[in-house]
C-alpha cells in the first residue's frame, strides 16, 4: 500500500493569525511631510532649520523623520518610512532655527500631521525663543 501526502496552503487570514502579518502583504509606503515657514523676523544668515516630525501621543516622543537645511521659507519635504507610522498614534512638528548650535526660533503653537485627520502639508509660523 502506497500512502500519498495532501499538502495544503493556507489562506492568508490564517498567516495573519500564525505570523502576526499578512503573508506576501508588501511594506507601507512611505509617507511625505511638507512644511512652508514663515517667521516673526526674518532667521539670521547662515542658520538652518531643523524639522522633526514626532510622535507625540505617548511619553516617548519618538522621532519618526527629520530634516536639517539652510533656514529658508521651503517647502521643505520630509520623508518618512511608512513603517514609522501608525494610524493610532497622533504626530507633531518640532521646528527650530539654529544658529551656533543654539535653537533661537521655533514654533509658538502646535502643528499635528499625518493621522487622525491632520494633514500632510503645513504652512507654520516660527518666532524667537
Amino acid at each position: 500500500m502506497i500512502l500519498r501526502r495532501k499538502f495544503v496552503t493556507l489562506p492568508a487570514a490564517l498567516c495573519l493569525v500564525i505570523t502576526g502579518a499578512g503573508c506576501g502583504s508588501a511594506p507601507a509606503p512611505d509617507r511625505l511631510v511638507t512644511v512652508s515657514l514663515s517667521f516673526a523676523e526674518p532667521p539670521p544668515a547662515g542658520s538652518s532649520i531643523d524639522i522633526r516630525v514626532v510622535e507625540v501621543s505617548g511619553p516617548d516622543r519618538a522621532i519618526a523623520g527629520s530634516l536639517t537645511a539652510p533656514a529658508g521659507t521651503g517647502p521643505f519635504e520630509i520623508r518618512i518610512p511608512g513603517s514609522r507610522v501608525r494610524d493610532s498614534q497622533q504626530y507633531g512638528l518640532e521646528l527650530h532655527v539654529v544658529q551656533n548650535g543654539a535653537a533661537i526660533m521655533r514654533n509658538a503653537e502646535p502643528y499635528y500631521v499625518l493621522t487622525r485627520g491632520n494633514p500632510d502639508r503645513v504652512s507654520a509660523r516660527l518666532v524667537r525663543q
